[in-house]
């Protein structure tokens, strides 16, 4: 068997041997009551024994070609014998090995709890994930045996440290003995996904609507305000003739006044001495 099919083989659909016998616990509504007696039934078995192996059923086909685990496996094979290497390997995490099964942890995600009230004054408001769910019908947090339930059982103190196996058997006893198969969890937690997808499409449609509208609204106003600036220029500089005009005729009537008073200072000079005269000039 491929290495390949060890990375798959987490990602494949489980269902438990529905013959063993399961503790009420384990369907308890406490995250860390029913993580204990999950670890508990799945340590123990039946008999004192380790459960079997989960079994894997349907068939699962991979999210972007389309085809079977098998197929897909049975190409990568191929390649390989080949001797040559997958198109996707070179994109592929190096997962880590855990007994049998190769998994590959998801990165940890850090944001911040959004908050609509922050953004009041924003033209387009994005909606809390809860709200898109409830839109959905999907039950909200703390409801029923979502895959925020498989996340509440994975946080309990009484799974962390186990392996990856141990930590499955366990959830798998959980959801046994709370009656849910796990293509209910997974289809919940697609659900969830698209839902947040489809909402992410909206947004950045409304996004890309609003940059084209405050960009063209933008260029108006700017084109606006360059005709109100050459106006404004052009008054300004009409001003500037007007004063220049202005002390341009207040200087020539200046020289005038001169010239006129030099001429009535010396027609009044021949009878009135110089300190006596009573015309001024300049």
């Amino acid at each position: 068997m491929s290495g390949f099919k060890k990375v798959l083989n987490w990602f494949v659909t489980v269902e438990t041997n529905g013959e063993e016998e399961v503790p009420e616990a384990a369907a308890s509504a406490d995250p860390d009551e029913a993580a204990a007696a999950a670890r508990q039934a799945a340590e123990q078995g039946r008999g004192g024994q380790r459960p079997a192996e989960p079994k894997r059923v349907g068939e699962v086909r991979a999210p972007q070609s389309g085809k079977t685990l098998e197929e897909e496996l049975a190409e990568l094979d191929k390649e390989l014998a080949q001797g040559r290497r997958p198109a996707s390997a070179s994109a592929a995490p190096t997962p880590r090995a855990t007994g049998q099964v190769l998994y590959t942890p998801p990165a940890p995600v850090a944001a911040e709890a959004f908050d609509p009230a922050e953004f009041e004054g924003s033209p387009i408001q994005p909606r809390p994930a809860e709200d898109l769910y409830a839109a959905e019908r999907l039950p909200p947090q703390g409801q029923g045996f979502t895959v925020y339930k498989i996340e509440e059982l994975l946080a309990s103190p009484h799974l962390r440290g186990l392996s990856v196996e141990m930590k499955r058997a366990s959830l798998l006893v959980a959801m046994q003995a709370s009656g849910v198969d796990v293509e209910s969890v997974i289809a919940d937690a697609a659900l969830r996904d698209r839902a947040l997808d489809a909402h992410e499409m909206d947004l950045l449609i409304e996004l890309e609507d609003l940059e084209s509208q405050t960009h063209a609204q933008n260029e108006a106003l700017e084109a606006e305000a360059q005709a109100v600036l050459r106006r404004l220029q052009q008054e300004m500089s009409e001003n500037t003739a007007r004063l220049e005009a202005a002390r341009k005729a207040v200087a020539a009537w200046k020289a005038q006044k001169q010239a006129e008073e030099r001429r009535l200072y010396e027609a009044v000079a021949l009878f009135a001495s110089p300190d006596k005269n009573p015309v001024s000039i300049g």
